[in-house]
């Protein structure tokens, strides 16, 4: 039986419509469909009319998980007998292309108060998700090297050590950074400061699980997660990152040396949580600084100044990023005539938490681990 005037007309407006548009009846199967849920389905009227619908896709959730079939929109708008609005859903080809939908379905009602019909309406924001994604993949990756940044870094941390406290097992993180760096991207420039950041990146990750992470910190900080590791297995990674990095590196023509220097740290003895774990990684990481291309273990006793002192070094690497270092100027008057005959300048560390830090207690620590020359 053909479509009457009124139908047609119906039909020519939803497909004038630029989101698709689905009509089911009670069993579920479709009985319309209009030109844009075709294009978005990819299949000719006959395979949608008439059938169950795109029923080889498989549907997920925003979060990835396969959306069970009472949390489909046309079938729950079904079963409630209710609107069911605003759902994201993905639809899976069997190619592994997904494509996003949001996803509207009203169900029709019969004079006797059942559902006779559901209306299922889908915009297309499959632009709209991968721009999402891209946007959250900058967010939490560095855009030189495409690692993990820090905030990415912190946060599988926490994830990793949630696991190691399940099953018991041990977690080291390591801490590196390079020697000599700054004095190549200085004397070469940025372009090839930044070269041999990206081959020392894929150095470093060259030799790793899967299932370990590493993250660029900034700079010329790295960071290891090493799932399931004890002391002796993170010393066997480290040694083999310095045997990597010692190689020369070949930018632009000339042939660079660097070292690199690696702190760690291991869970549960030398800290159970995020922050606690990452700055006595630090700390490791500036006792190993002494002798560049060196690694060094986290140990209470591992300086006779104590530990304070330690974890004063590791912050004093962030004070150039935080503008927490201020230049004072005093000036040298002469004895005999007042008068002013050169002026001195003296570093300031103002510390956010333990306030003036005195000359003679940090400088000594930047001049101990190379920062001096920062």
């Amino acid at each position: 039986m053909g479509m009457s005037a009124q139908e047609s007309d119906l039909a020519a407006i939803y497909d004038a419509m630029a989101c698709g548009v689905v009509v089911r009846n009670a069993t579920g199967a479709v009985v319309f469909a209009n030109a844009a849920a075709k294009r978005i389905f990819g299949r000719p009227p006959e395979e949608l009319e008439g059938s169950a619908g795109p029923g080889e896709d498989r549907r997920i959730r925003e979060d990835g998980t396969t959306m069970p079939d009472d949390e489909v929109p046309n079938v729950a708008a079904q079963t409630r007998g209710e609107p069911i609005r605003n759902v994201m859903m993905g639809m899976v080809r069997s190619d592994g292309y997904v494509r996003w939908l949001l996803v509207d379905a009203v169900p029709i009602k019969d004079a006797f108060g059942r559902v006779s019909e559901v209306v299922s309406s889908f915009t297309d924001v499959t632009d709209r998700k991968k721009a999402e994604h891209e946007l959250e993949r900058q967010a939490l990756h560095d855009t030189l090297t495409g690692l993990p940044n820090r905030s990415l870094l912190l946060d599988r941390l926490e994830q990793a050590l949630r696991t190691s406290r399940r099953l018991s097992t041990p977690l080291a993180l390591l801490v590196m950074d390079l020697d000599r760096f700054k004095e190549i991207n200085d004397t070469f420039g940025h372009r090839a400061g930044d070269l041999l950041i990206g081959e020392a990146a894929q150095r470093i990750t060259a030799d790793l699980r899967d299932t370990d992470t590493v993250a660029r910190l900034g700079g010329d900080e790295f960071a290891v997660i090493l799932p399931g590791a004890d002391e002796g297995g993170a010393g066997h990674v480290a040694q083999k990152v310095i045997g990597a990095l010692q190689r020369p590196f070949e930018i632009e023509g000339d042939a660079h040396e660097i070292a690199i220097s690696i702190g760690i740290a291991v869970s549960p003895q030398h800290g159970e949580d995020v922050e606690t774990l990452m700055r006595r990684a630090e700390i490791a990481m500036y006792v190993a600084k002494r002798t560049p291309g060196a690694s060094a273990v986290y140990a209470e006793q591992q300086d006779p100044e104590g530990s304070n002192q330690l974890a004063l070094m590791a912050e004093l690497r962030h004070t150039l990023e935080t503008d927490q270092l201020q230049v004072v100027y005093q000036p040298i008057v002469g004895f005999n005539d007042n008068e002013v005959m050169r002026v001195e300048a003296l570093a300031r560390w103002r510390h956010p938490a333990r306030g003036f830090v005195a000359p003679g207690e940090f400088i000594p620590l930047a001049e101990r681990s190379g920062l001096v020359k920062s």
